[in-house]
């Protein structure tokens, strides 16, 4: 149907004696009106890897900033570590040295 639309468009339109180049991009745009279609473009944004890298590139910044603030809050921790509002931080890095410990002594992790 939609070849069909764009050759009668196009068609009628050369009939009418408008120029060959012209005419196909009108045929086009008929056809993409009378269809509902859209562009290349458009579909690549809807695109599953599109919204991933759209995402990744919005969600990236956030997640560094993050993680900056994580490990500047865990060195704050170690001059406070009776400061109640670090004491999650206090309680990671403990964890994080009692597993360096262990594997720095041979042993497994798991």
């Amino acid at each position: 149907m939609q070849l069909d639309t764009f050759k009668g468009t196009y068609e009628r339109l050369l009939k009418k004696g408008v120029v060959d180049t012209e005419a196909v991009a009108q045929a086009a745009l008929a056809t993409k009106n009378a269809f509902g279609l859209n562009t290349l473009a458009k579909d690549a944004l809807k695109s599953q890897t599109a919204r991933d890298a759209t995402s990744a590139v919005l969600f990236a910044p956030r997640f560094r900033e993050s993680m900056v603030n994580f490990w500047l809050d865990n060195l704050k921790a170690l001059g406070k570590p009776t400061n109640p509002a670090y004491r999650e931080n206090v309680k990671f890095m403990a964890g994080a040295a009692v597993l360096f410990a262990r594997h720095a002594g041979g042993q497994p992790l798991a």
